[in-house]
């Protein structure tokens, strides 16, 4: 059996350039590390990621594309390191209030419409990319959750980028009306800190309280 403290790691399959692997039930892990050249896609039971022993539970990727296609749970502050040229993709929803740190130098995308996370991000060193905008019948269900949300604290720093590849990631408007009937103390606030940008091929919705600290 796998236990919370466990390292749990994926090997290279010779000759098998993807696997996908289906978890059976629940699973709880503080350390999940991929090297892999193998292409794996995890799917099934839902993923928490716990602290173990005071430790910061953790997802290292440092070879490979990988996805995660099942359910994510973050109950604890948890780190996604992504290593340069690398990737991870979250393509399930996405749950939990705790922070969430992605670092790296790589990739981390996330497409699905159905996370409720709520926590803080941050992103340095590493690229954050949003796909699967919210919809009018589900405006706080984005790839990442509601990230206007209020009190939620959204950081760009120390070469980090977040790209938004649809529109209304940000929540659901019907016109500008109803964006400026929303006061900005309601909505999440943005840091764009040295070397950090923020970047879309689509168009921005209800985003404000932007604070640039060097970024751009």
């Amino acid at each position: 059996p796998i236990s919370t403290g466990d390292r749990v790691t994926f090997p290279t399959l010779s000759g098998t350039a993807s696997q996908t692997v289906t978890i059976g039930e629940a699973l709880t892990l503080g350390d999940l590390y991929l090297a892999s050249s193998t292409a794996y896609t995890l799917s099934g039971g839902q993923l928490t990621l716990a602290a173990f022993a005071g430790k910061m539970p953790s997802v290292t990727v440092v070879g490979g594309s990988h996805t995660f296609a099942m359910p994510v749970v973050l109950n604890d502050a948890a780190a996604i390191s992504v290593s340069t040229n690398q990737a991870l993709a979250l393509t399930g929803a996405v749950s939990g209030s705790a922070p969430l740190v992605i670092s790296g130098g790589g990739a981390v995308t996330a497409n699905n419409t159905g996370s409720t996370f709520t926590g803080d991000v941050v992103v340095s060193n590493a690229t954050l990319k949003l796909y699967g905008g919210v919809s009018e019948l589900n405006p706080t269900h984005g790839s990442l959750g509601n990230l206007q949300s209020e009190g939620r604290v959204i950081t760009i720093r120390d070469g980090g980028g977040l790209f938004c590849g649809a529109h209304d990631l940000f929540g659901y408007v019907h016109d500008s009306s109803t964006v400026r009937s929303v006061p900005s103390t309601t909505k999440a606030q943005w840091h764009i800190g040295p070397n950090g940008t923020l970047g879309t091929d689509n168009a921005f919705n209800c985003l404000s309280n932007i604070v640039l600290d060097a970024g751009t």
